[in-house]
Protein backbone atom coordinates (compact mmCIF):
# COMPACT_ATOMS: atom_id res chain seq x y z
CA UNK A 1 0.00 0.00 0.00
CA UNK A 2 1.23 3.65 -0.37
CA UNK A 3 1.34 4.22 3.71
CA UNK A 4 3.76 1.32 3.80
CA UNK A 5 5.49 2.57 1.14
CA UNK A 6 5.70 5.71 2.85
CA UNK A 7 6.50 3.89 6.27
CA UNK A 8 9.24 1.90 4.57
CA UNK A 9 11.15 5.20 3.19
CA UNK A 10 10.57 6.86 6.48
CA UNK A 11 12.42 4.04 7.88
CA UNK A 12 15.35 4.70 5.10
CA UNK A 13 15.70 8.71 6.37
CA UNK A 14 15.77 7.54 9.71
CA UNK A 15 18.97 5.81 8.67
CA UNK A 16 20.61 7.87 5.95
CA UNK A 17 19.38 11.07 6.90
CA UNK A 18 19.89 12.30 2.98
CA UNK A 19 18.13 15.24 1.60
CA UNK A 20 17.75 12.47 -1.62
CA UNK A 21 15.67 10.44 0.80
CA UNK A 22 14.07 13.47 2.12
CA UNK A 23 12.87 14.17 -1.43
CA UNK A 24 11.65 10.65 -2.23
CA UNK A 25 9.98 10.80 1.31
CA UNK A 26 7.67 14.42 0.56
CA UNK A 27 6.87 12.90 -2.87
CA UNK A 28 5.31 9.91 -1.27
CA UNK A 29 4.06 11.62 1.05
CA UNK A 30 2.34 14.10 -1.26
CA UNK A 31 1.16 11.28 -4.19
CA UNK A 32 -0.41 9.99 -0.72
CA UNK A 33 -2.47 12.96 0.27
CA UNK A 34 -3.48 13.93 -3.45
CA UNK A 35 -5.11 10.46 -3.51
CA UNK A 36 -6.73 10.70 -0.69
CA UNK A 37 -8.27 13.99 -1.70
CA UNK A 38 -9.31 12.67 -5.51
CA UNK A 39 -11.17 10.14 -3.56
CA UNK A 40 -12.61 12.29 -1.46
CA UNK A 41 -16.22 11.48 -2.43
CA UNK A 42 -16.04 8.27 -1.09
CA UNK A 43 -15.24 9.65 2.38
CA UNK A 44 -18.79 10.41 4.61
CA UNK A 45 -18.55 14.55 4.39
CA UNK A 46 -18.86 14.63 8.41
CA UNK A 47 -15.49 12.99 8.30
CA UNK A 48 -14.10 16.22 6.57
CA UNK A 49 -15.53 18.47 9.59
CA UNK A 50 -14.30 19.01 13.25
CA UNK A 51 -16.87 19.86 15.81
CA UNK A 52 -16.46 23.87 14.37
CA UNK A 53 -17.21 22.55 11.07
CA UNK A 54 -14.25 23.17 9.46
CA UNK A 55 -12.14 21.02 7.28
CA UNK A 56 -10.53 18.80 9.90
CA UNK A 57 -8.22 17.11 6.93
CA UNK A 58 -7.14 19.95 5.47
CA UNK A 59 -5.65 20.93 8.73
CA UNK A 60 -3.94 17.91 9.00
CA UNK A 61 -2.63 18.21 5.82
CA UNK A 62 -1.65 21.63 6.65
CA UNK A 63 0.44 19.80 9.94
CA UNK A 64 1.96 17.17 7.93
CA UNK A 65 3.51 20.29 5.55
CA UNK A 66 4.61 22.19 8.55
CA UNK A 67 6.75 18.96 10.10
CA UNK A 68 7.71 17.87 6.17
CA UNK A 69 9.58 21.55 6.99
CA UNK A 70 11.06 20.89 10.00
CA UNK A 71 12.72 17.50 9.10
CA UNK A 72 14.38 18.80 6.34
CA UNK A 73 15.82 21.71 8.39
CA UNK A 74 16.56 18.97 10.99
CA UNK A 75 18.45 16.92 8.06
CA UNK A 76 20.64 19.32 6.68
CA UNK A 77 21.68 20.70 9.84
CA UNK A 78 25.29 20.14 10.97
CA UNK A 79 23.97 18.61 14.54
CA UNK A 80 21.76 15.96 13.12
CA UNK A 81 19.35 14.80 16.23
CA UNK A 82 18.56 11.40 14.95
CA UNK A 83 15.76 11.28 18.25
CA UNK A 84 13.94 14.53 16.86
CA UNK A 85 14.34 13.11 13.67
CA UNK A 86 12.78 9.99 14.31
CA UNK A 87 9.98 11.36 16.23
CA UNK A 88 9.19 14.15 13.12
CA UNK A 89 8.80 11.15 10.75
CA UNK A 90 6.37 9.25 13.43
CA UNK A 91 4.57 12.64 13.99
CA UNK A 92 4.04 13.09 9.96
CA UNK A 93 2.99 9.14 9.87
CA UNK A 94 0.71 9.22 12.90
CA UNK A 95 -0.95 12.27 10.96
CA UNK A 96 -1.30 10.19 7.78
CA UNK A 97 -3.26 7.43 9.69
CA UNK A 98 -5.24 10.83 11.50
CA UNK A 99 -6.96 11.07 8.28
CA UNK A 100 -8.27 8.12 8.24
CA UNK A 101 -10.24 8.08 11.95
Amino acid sequence: SMYESITMEGKHLAQKKDIREMQRYRILIKDFLNEILTRSHSFRRENYLDKKGRHRVYGIIRLIDENLDELAKELIAEEKDNIAIMGRIGTIEGLLLDIFT
